[in-house]
């Protein structure tokens, strides 16, 4: 018997979502049947592409109007959702609300490099750039959605 499974991205959206299908990917690799690891492959090639596309614009903390501001977003396997407090015309706190990724870690630690620069224009943080990248781009747009 063969089991297929197909799953529309669009989906992955949903953070519980998204980890109810990572927990059948594992599961099904666990019981070695492939197709866990085929779909998970197929994941990361599409998150891979996104990732790659997203540029991070640059905004200038001084034009923003005091106040929290929220962001996100999605890629497939990677998410961001954070809160901006801007004042005094500088970026004086960041909260990561939910950040969903795959096997690799750490990526939280740019929030730190963000608030030292009072800039989006930072360095990745290594092993995590996907989501390093995902995370920029949430707070990036939690500020122009002001």
């Amino acid at each position: 018997m063969k089991l297929v499974l197909s799953f529309d991205p669009r989906l992955l959206r949903n953070g519980a979502l998204r980890a109810m299908i990572m927990a059948i990917f594992v599961t099904l690799n666990l019981l070695g049947t492939g197709t866990g690891e085929a779909l998970h492959a197929r994941g990361m090639r599409e998150t891979r592409r996104t990732v790659d596309a997203i540029e991070i614009g640059e905004i200038d903390p001084a034009s923003i109007p005091p106040g929290r501001y929220q962001g996100s977003f999605v890629a497939p396997l990677v998410s961001a959702v954070v809160e901006v407090s801007i004042d005094e015309g500088r970026i004086q706190s960041i909260q990561v609300l939910e950040h969903t990724h795959g096997p690799r870690y750490g990526a939280e630690a740019i929030v730190d490099s963000v608030l030292a620069a009072q800039s989006l224009q930072v360095d990745v943080i290594s092993g995590a750039t996907g989501s390093s990248k995902v995370m920029l781009k949430a707070i990036e747009n939690a500020l122009e959605r002001r």
